[in-house]
């Protein structure tokens, strides 16, 4: 088991990018780095109070697109322990008008904040029980049975859950490796963490992200002309320190190794947007055609494409992001389609980076204001 804290919930709400900008400005001119009651209030009113309302009711002035919390009703959708509250206040909400304050406000201020949240409702719950895994400073990972992210899944036998201390909690299948979704909030219980095998996980936080709704293909093949999918042989997990992954090795039709991959899951915050950032060294790589990685999502709309960066409009009306980044051996194959086919040249050794991110206010209209506030996303998170 680990040193960890129970996982807890947000605070979900909206800023707008205006408010954002008067918080830090009014930080830069004090730069207190404590906060006692009153300022935390100060800082509610300011940046909270827009959607929450001045009481937490949840009955602010700014118009969402879906009501904002309550406090006063207690109970916290991602998690319900102080520590849960400030992972909401500094990393925000993917897929939701809740943003990240963590370039906002200094670690003080926003525990000062969590804790003014707390106080507007009745109170917490107790602690969770003792058959909950609970992520501290240090990552977590466990394996086994995984329930079906969607409708649209299955379980998932061999399953792999990696949490993060930032609440964000990444699920893959192990069988032939590949990532099924993101969760953020509480980690994972099980009902026996004892017996052979160990009963199927539960995982407790919110579904964020999935890839084809849970149930994505292989997301290596070779370049060759036909695009053969490869089989992604799992071969262990690692943990330093707040971050964590996985490798495996790349095999073909003939089941022999093409490359061995580690892979990282990290989470993206900023004032605009937040996300998940996947971070993949490939080493060893046998073969002189290039190798094709699709790592973002194809279902769920097209991508609008501008080479290594783009964007798409989802359903809920916001704009999410894809950036990517990588050593000289990666290039983007077909930018002008699907723009997500990422080569690694044949140079036997590359690293790349992508990122997925969802803006916590809705879409801008035009294509050239959502290039503009891609842009302004890549000045706040660098790929």
């Amino acid at each position: 088991m680990n040193d960890a804290t129970p996982g807890r919930a947000p605070l979900a709400a909206a800023l707008t990018l205006t408010l954002l900008a008067a918080a830090a400005t009014a930080l830069a001119q004090d730069p207190s780095p404590a906060a006692g009651a009153d300022d935390a209030r100060t800082l509610f009113l300011a940046n909270c109070a827009p959607c929450h309302g001045e009481n937490g009711d949840g009955q602010g002035t700014t118009e969402l697109d879906r009501p904002a919390r309550s406090f006063r009703a207690g109970g916290f959708s991602y998690g319900n322990t102080p520590d849960a509250i400030f992972r909401t206040v500094t990393y925000g909400i993917p897929g939701t008008p809740m943003p990240a304050f963590e370039s906002a406000f200094p670690p003080a201020q926003r525990e000062a904040l969590a804790a003014y949240v707390i106080s507007l409702g009745p109170g917490l719950p107790p602690p969770p029980e003792n058959s909950e895994l609970v992520v501290g400073e240090r990552a977590v990972v466990v394996r086994g049975m995984l329930p079906p992210l969607t409708d649209l899944a299955v379980p998932v036998p061999r399953g792999l859950a990696i949490g993060l201390p930032s609440g964000m909690c990444f699920e893959y299948r192990t069988d032939d490796v590949r990532l099924l979704g993101v969760r953020q909030g509480r980690f994972v219980d099980r009902t026996d963490w004892v017996g052979r095998g160990g009963t199927p996980l539960a995982p407790l936080g919110q579904v964020v992200y999935t890839l084809a709704g849970g149930a994505p293909d292989a997301c290596w093949s070779s370049g060759a002309e036909a695009a053969a999918p490869l089989r992604a042989v799992f071969r262990g997990t690692w943990i330093r320190g707040a971050r964590a992954g996985l490798r495996y090795e790349l095999r073909g039709a003939e089941d022999a190794p093409l490359a061995r991959v580690e892979e990282e899951c990290a989470s993206v915050a900023s004032s605009l947007a937040s996300g998940y950032r996947r971070s993949f060294a490939v080493r060893d790589a046998a073969q002189a055609a290039p190798l094709l990685l699709r790592a973002l999502d194809p279902s769920g709309g097209a991508w609008e494409s501008a080479g290594a960066t783009g964007y798409r409009v989802r359903p809920d009306g916001r704009l999410e992001l894809y950036l990517v980044a990588g050593s000289a051996g990666f290039r983007l194959e077909r930018p002008e389609a699907p723009a997500h086919e990422v080569a690694l040249d044949g140079a036997g050794v590359g690293e790349l980076r992508v990122t997925v991110l969802v803006s916590h206010e809705l879409a801008p209209a035009s294509p050239e204001e959502r290039q503009a506030f891609l842009r302004r996303v890549l000045e706040e998170v660098q790929p």
